[in-house]
């Protein structure tokens, strides 16, 4: 019985990421409103009624997108030790590059579109929320500080990897998340050490 109820899960979670991927890449070539969920099932390689057992409408996937990347990354950042990443500051991009890997795929399409910006900006905002509540923690500046800090950071990394997914990808993910680990931690520890004198 159990089994049976494995076989089944991962059947949704595969065909769940059969669609995400498929409105990605949709995504990337056309506006959202767009989108016909004919067009995205074929795509997905589902009939139209399989669609309609998990969702609404095109909306909810994007939704449902979202929110699994939010969650993904605000995950990360609530496991992170502060005290192993200020030794280490690659650490901390390898977690969040772990998880853009578990899903490659998909993280490809939405660096490659994300026209509205809508979907990393929320991406950035759980990140950073979380992020800000560590940096306060465990580093005396100030709050107005530690936005500036973070919203430098944090743009700035996911301009990186933006030209990553678009460039020939002759650095490996982890060789650019290490990379960048390196030169912000050492940006953000000058910039603490200005603020504190």
């Amino acid at each position: 019985m159990q089994s049976d109820q494995f076989k089944i899960d991962r059947r949704v979670v595969r065909t769940k990421h059969a669609i995400h991927n498929a409105l990605a890449e949709l995504m990337t070539n056309k506006d959202i409103a767009a989108i016909t969920v004919s067009e995205l099932a074929q795509k997905a390689a589902i009939s139209r009624k399989t669609f309609y057992n998990y969702y609404n409408t095109i909306y909810d996937v994007l939704d449902e997108i979202e929110s699994e990347i939010v969650d993904d990354f605000t995950r990360v950042m609530q496991q992170a030790e502060f005290q192993h990443s200020i030794t280490d500051p690659s650490h901390i991009f390898l977690k969040l590059t772990e998880a853009v890997q578990n899903n490659l795929e998909l993280y490809g399409h939405l660096m490659r579109f994300d026209r509205s910006g809508e979907l990393v900006s929320k991406a950035v905002r759980a990140i950073k929320h979380e992020a800000k509540l560590l940096l306060l923690a465990h580093c005396p500046i100030s709050d107005r500080d530690a936005e500036l800090m973070l919203d430098y950071t944090l743009w700035g990394l996911l301009t990186v990897y933006q030209v990553w997914y678009h460039s020939d990808q002759s650095r490996t993910i982890q060789e650019v998340s290490a990379a960048i680990g390196i030169l912000t931690w050492e940006g953000c520890r000058g910039y603490i050490n200005s603020v504190k004198q």
